[in-house]
């Protein structure tokens, strides 16, 4: 925000007429018992008049008084607005936004004034990781409600409340209303075991399991409020859609912020003149990536659909293994025309042997808990265990055991170097379980890679279900590095930049090279037994 903005209006006449009506009102409720009880009635009947008397934000970025007293503006009003609509009739609500367009302060006061008056109320507030859910700092969602809790006069807290009893770590408790603020960060099982009120999900798009935690939620309430700046994926532009069709969709813009102008506007510009996807992805709504970065363009045009495992066609799977990085898998299928992306997982700092059940049939953890296996090489008892899977990979496992061998795994180059503590590889250690990499010796230049990928985008389909559309989301992220950063080196620009989208991207390239060799030419490899 435009700093100089905000203290032009802290010391307009417009904040000072509205300051001084909240402190002529609470200073008559501090000596006369009738008008505390008149505040607390009004109150408990009319959020805009709860925030008008207390809101109250912590601002570091004005140094010199950083708490800021709160009175809403239109943009906000009209949030609340549709906030308390999508409460009062039981539906969704999507806030789209620009950065910094004060949205979580908002809903925090709405939703500590809930929990202040509403008997019974529960709320669940969520978002990226714990500590943004609750570090006790300003900065995490509960250290945010602590704030403005303590800054209410003593009148105005819940009788009985005791900071020791009724203030935990990601919990408030209202002993007079018996109303509940419960935290959790983002998971596959996000709120799968609540019954809420009302959910509140922090900047949503950018959680790391985003479709899984809106997917989990959908029976915890009957009120989910989304708010979340855009992010190139296409679950974000999904929910999106579906949001505006059911007028459950509301858009900040930056310029609804008082505190922005096109002199803050073209001074971000400058600020971010080297990362073109910031200018995008923060100071605009967009869901599409920067087009001139883009590493495979061509991923925007495929098809998504509503597909599961088709018997009649063949399965092939193909693997990115990381040592330090994560470890991808994706599954594949294809008809005479179309090459199906079915599904894909990646995880990190796992053992070779954890991955056994989502690539070789007959782990299934269906009758027992655990499986051993004997490495060939080293002799080695490998024991894996159901407790070391999330649900989630329990149920991907359980469907891969639905369906037939694979008759491909695709692999790179760098699978078949030594880098095992028993000093074999990947694919050695791979084939002593009945697993045999397929590798392109040839196809290690990007350039071949890219083009590979670039033939089979063409007639590529992602599955609506399941992890098809991580994949999707991994090419649609994929990017060149900054041609204004550092160098000449042609060979390095050449390169995608190595980034959180890296592995899938990975697995993705080495079934594109293994596949599809010599143009558009498809050639079929016997499984090996």
């Amino acid at each position: 925000m435009n700093i100089k903005l905000l203290r032009s209006y802290l010391s307009s006449p417009t904040f000072e007429q509205k300051l001084n009506h909240r402190l002529l009102r609470l200073q008559q409720a501090e000596t006369n018992p009738i008008e505390r009880m008149n505040i607390l009635v009004d109150c408990s009947e009319d959020f805009f008049v709860f925030v008008d008397l207390f809101g109250v934000v912590y601002e570091p970025r004005l140094s010199e008084s950083p708490d800021i007293p709160l009175f809403l503006f239109p943009h906000q009003r009209e949030a609340i607005t549709r906030i308390l609509d999508a409460e009062n009739n039981a539906h969704d609500l999507l806030i789209e936004k620009t950065r910094d367009m004060m949205m979580t302060w908002t809903v925090l006061w709405y939703i500590l004034w809930k929990w202040r008056f509403k008997d019974k109320w529960y709320g669940l507030v969520g978002s990226r990781k714990e500590e943004e859910v609750d570090d006790k700092s300003p900065q995490s969602l509960f250290g945010r409600l602590r704030y403005m809790l303590y800054s209410l006069p003593q009148w105005m807290r819940p009788q009985n409340f005791r900071k020791s009893e009724h203030d935990i770590h990601m919990k408030l408790i209202n002993p007079e209303k018996q109303a509940y603020v419960d935290g959790e960060s983002a998971n596959t099982e996000f709120a799968r075991g609540s019954r809420a009120s009302f959910i509140f999900l922090d900047e949503l798009f950018f959680w790391k399991f985003a479709r899984e935690s809106w997917r989990a939620c959908v029976d915890s309430s009957p009120c989910r409020i989304a708010v979340s700046t855009a992010k190139p994926s296409s679950f974000a532009r999904q929910l999106r859609e579906s949001m505006e069709r059911n007028n459950w969709l509301l858009t900040l813009d930056w310029k609804m912020n008082p505190f922005k102008d096109e002199e803050w506007f073209q001074n971000e510009l400058k600020r971010r003149d080297s990362d073109a996807l910031s200018v995008v992805g923060e100071l605009e709504i967009s869901y599409v990536s920067d087009p001139t970065r883009s590493y495979y363009p061509e991923v925007s045009s495929c098809k998504t659909e509503e597909f599961d495992y088709a018997p009649n066609l063949p399965l092939y799977v193909s693997l990115d293994f990381g040592s330090q990085d994560k470890t991808a898998i994706v599954y594949w299928q294809r008809n005479s025309t179309n090459f199906l992306c079915l599904d894909g997982m990646e995880k990190r700092n796992k053992p070779l042997s954890w991955y056994y059940p989502f690539l070789k049939q007959g782990y299934t953890f269906l009758e027992q808990d655990e499986y051993i296996i004997v490495n060939k090489f080293t002799k080695e008892n490998m024991t894996i265990r159901k407790r070391d899977y999330l649900s989630t990979e329990l149920e991907l496992i359980r469907r891969f055991n639905t369906w037939k061998a694979p008759i491909m795994y695709a692999g790179e180059p760098a699978h078949k170097m030594k880098q095992m503590k028993s000093n074999t590889s990947i694919a050695t250690e791979l084939a002593a379980i009945g697993i045999f990499l397929r590798v392109n010796d040839q196809a290690i230049q990007h350039p071949i890679r890219r083009t590979s990928t670039k033939t089979m985008l063409k007639t590529t389909i992602f599955s609506l279900k399941y992890g098809a559309l991580d994949v999707f989301d991994a090419l649609l992220n994929s990017v060149y590095p900054n041609q204004r950063d550092n160098s000449s080196n042609s060979d390095r620009l050449d390169k995608p930049v190595h980034d959180e989208f890296a592995d899938l991207r990975s697995a993705v390239e080495n079934f594109a090279v293994n596949i599809q060799l010599g143009g558009t030419k498809i050639r079929e490899f016997a499984y090996r037994h």
